[in-house]
């Protein structure tokens, strides 16, 4: 876990303090009204993981932007028209990562590790059929968490002195990293959850 994460700190660190501040404005929206706007910001995400798989083709670097920039537009593309799938594919694959990202952190064997990964996907795409604001809710509070995170990092990281402080409780600490994380996604989730119970209040009111 300490070498993943700083491998992204690394990927992050020294870039343009506004990149950062994008960064956390997007995470920001996510957070709020994710739920809201979901089909938006789905089409949004598949894009990005479609440009990210693409791109790391084994290629020259003109022919991975190429397939990255196909790659994108065509699971965007797919997002729109399935929306559901699209939801239930994508929270499958960030639970299935998280619980295969820890699993892998407490040493177990590889094979166990992606029985533990298909048991988050199927797990979180079950949760579609019964409580599906919710998983939407969580799964875009989860996202723009990692986003504020991010945007935090590379505000930080261009201030030296104080960054490296911070790097370094970070790494020797990786479990305030996941707290963070959990912390940001339960403040956005609930913040979520209060919003549309208003307005149903609202509504039947």
């Amino acid at each position: 876990m300490p070498d993943s994460l700083q491998s992204i700190l690394r990927d992050l660190e020294g870039r343009e303090p506004a990149l950062g501040l994008l960064l956390i404005g997007a995470g920001l929206i996510f957070m709020i009204v994710g739920a809201r706007v979901f089909k938006i910001l789905l089409i949004i995400s598949f894009a990005c993981v479609g440009f990210f798989l693409g791109s790391s083709l084994p290629s020259e670097p003109l022919w991975q932007v190429l397939a990255g920039i196909g790659a994108g537009i065509g699971l965007a593309v797919a997002a729109k028209f399935f929306v559901r799938a699209g939801v239930a594919v994508l929270a499958g694959g960030w639970l299935a990562a998280i619980a295969s990202f820890i699993a892998a952190g407490l040493g177990v064997q590889s094979e166990i590790v992606l029985i533990v990964a298909g048991m988050a996907f199927l797990a979180a795409v079950s949760l579609i059929f019964v409580v599906y604001f919710e998983v939407i809710a969580g799964l875009f509070s989860l996202e723009g968490t990692f986003l504020v995170i991010g945007g935090l990092v590379v505000l930080l990281s261009n201030y030296s002195g104080m960054w490296l402080r911070i790097r370094g409780i970070l790494l020797e600490t990786p479990m305030l990293f996941a707290f963070l994380l959990l912390a940001g996604t339960v403040t956005g989730y609930y913040t979520q959850i209060a919003e549309r119970q208003k307005k149903h209040v609202g509504t039947s009111g």
